[in-house]
């Protein structure tokens, strides 16, 4: 007869270990600090907050802000576990206005770090200094308010010093620095009259200051240069106590200092794919050649809305999700420019087909060069003009380009000439932009070899079970692509035997062709097979 296993004592767990528990569901990244930091200083009525980050906030991460701060005998219980200023009774949870109520952010950064609050009131002639090392309290001491009248300074270093199996579990550098932009940017984007500044790395420091409205805001995070191409479309519209703001820009092609697709309610930041399936439902269905970076800011009475769904506060249930999801689909159909360019209206410039390609064009030399060149320039109506490049297309993915850096015109191969430039991009660093909705990757298997090599490119791809990967992030060159026509051409690069879809020319924004050819010199694309050059001795009879 086996003896059984002696019962295990059952006890109660200590307190520090209890808060590096809890910190594992409310702190999976520095991302993560960084964005309960800001709610803080948003709470406290902050106009001004400045960030410091270094190493990606593993090192460091520091937060000051000029609101109210915190009494200095009050400093030791705002670290402790479930203490909060901002509710009373269970009932408060649906009547928030702020974006803290556990009391549970503060005692879990402590616990996986060496953490500093210090914290001036108005009232009070010096302030409070509380320092923690892996949640181990220090002494309270006294701190000169040193020309600030009031306000916090949170910093943070080494975080996970004392639980080193969560670094394992982070993402790549460039993931991580994504998602730091991505809460910092919705922040920035949904208080546009709170000022905001961020150091990288004591080396690249961004300000943008408090203005009046969200499209000032989002002029901000543009160059001069670029805003003079920024094409901006806002609509408002409410319904029985609900506010959907949606601003759509159209950059055509130019980069802003962060990721600008986001989702607020109330000014919290939610990571929800529902608003992303709409989203892009909506685009879809427009069919528009360039589609927008879309910005989604929500209001909804706080009786309505449960922020306490989520460790990490990034999702709510509403009570009237349905129609949320209505009111943001039709606020996003009358935020899209009347009369911006289609692929239905694309297609109007496109010449019917005719029996002329790259790849064939022994068909049409039995008429003469002049001829064959009056097919279409008699369809000057239906040419586009990118900036000093006319071009006609023609069967299938060829396009022919007049350019005056050749005396003649050239019939291009679309998709090798992006293909050609896709390989050239992956060989050089790139930042990552994160898509609003994961794009699942059917019919294409990858090896390690291959995934690690796209993730080294810049994009994000993870395998969810066997041969079933989806992309959650891409190099930022690759904004503007199609995503199924962007991942085949990446394989391409990196050597694999793909299978491209079709592609005509108004798939692809006019600025990202531009962007692509004015890439590389007439001669490189040459020497990279992706052009014919029409010359009168391709017409000659043989």
């Amino acid at each position: 007869m086996s003896s059984l296993a002696k019962p295990k004592t059952i006890r109660l767990l200590p307190e520090h270990l209890i808060d590096q528990i809890k910190a594992g569901e409310v702190i999976e990244r520095s991302a993560n600090v960084l964005k309960e930091l800001i709610e803080n200083a948003l709470d406290a009525g902050a106009t001004q907050v400045d960030i410091e980050i270094r190493d990606n906030g593993l090192t460091l991460l520091r937060v000051s802000d000029n609101g109210h701060g915190i009494s200095r005998e009050q400093i030791p219980l705002a670290f402790g576990r479930h203490a909060t200023s901002k509710i009373d009774a269970f009932e408060d949870l649906y009547r928030l206005s702020t974006f803290g109520f556990r009391g549970e952010a503060l005692p879990s950064i402590a616990s996986v770090s060496r953490m500093e609050c210090v914290s001036w009131t108005q009232d009070e002639p010096t302030g409070g200094v509380l320092r923690f090392e892996g949640g181990k309290q220090e002494p309270l001491h006294s701190a000169e308010k040193s020309g600030r009248a009031h306000g916090t300074v949170m910093t943070i270093q080494d975080l996970f010093f004392n639980t080193p199996v969560r670094l394992k579990f982070l993402q790549s550098p460039t993931s991580e620095k994504n998602w730091i932009k991505r809460f910092f940017y919705s922040f920035v984007l949904a208080w546009p009259k709170v000022g905001f500044s961020i150091l990288w790395d004591d080396e690249e420091r961004l300000f943008y200051p408090a203005t009046t409205d969200h499209v000032s805001r989002l002029r901000q995070l543009y160059s001069e240069k670029a805003q003079e191409r920024l094409r901006i479309h806002e609509m408002v519209k409410d319904w029985q106590g609900l506010s959907c703001r949606i601003v759509n820009v159209f950059s055509s092609g130019s980069r802003a200092d962060g990721p600008l697709e986001h989702v607020t309610v109330n000014g919290r930041p939610v990571l929800d794919k529902a608003y992303g399936r709409v989203i892009q439902q909506v685009m879809e269905k427009a069919s528009l050649v360039e589609v927008p970076a879309t910005m989604v800011f929500l209001e909804v009475p706080g009786d309505q809305v449960d922020v306490n769904v989520h460790p990490n506060k990034t999702l709510v249930k509403f009570h009237q999700m349905g129609e949320i999801l209505s009111l943001v689909t039709a606020t996003l159909r009358e935020a899209l420019p009347k009369n911006a360019p289609t692929t239905e209206v694309a297609k109007e410039f496109a010449l019917p087909h005719v029996n002329t390609s790259a790849m064939d064009l022994d068909r049409d030399r039995a008429q003469s060069y002049a001829g064959h060149l009056q097919r279409f320039s008699s369809q000057e109506d239906l040419s586009l003009s990118t900036g000093s490049v006319t071009l006609y297309q023609s069967q299938g993915p060829y396009f022919l380009w007049q350019t005056p850096e050749s005396a003649h015109p050239l019939y291009l191969d679309g998709r090798a000439l992006l293909a050609a430039w896709v390989k050239k991009m992956g060989q050089v660093t790139a930042e990552s932009e994160p898509l609003l909705v994961s794009h699942p990757l059917r019919e294409i298997t990858l090896s390690s070899e291959q995934l690690k090599n796209l993730n080294e490119q810049g994009f994000e791809v993870d395998e969810l079970e066997k041969d079933f990967f989806v992309v959650r992030e891409i190099p930022s060159w690759g904004r503007g692509l199609p995503l199924m026509l962007l991942m085949p051409l990446a394989l391409h690069g990196l050597g694999s035997k793909t299978t491209f879809p079709e592609i005509h020319y108004h798939e692809v924004a006019q600025s990202k062709w531009e962007e692509v050819w004015s890439s590389t010199s007439l001669d490189e694309w040459r020497k990279l097979c992706v052009l014919i050059e029409i010359t009168p001795a391709l017409f000659n009879r043989k």
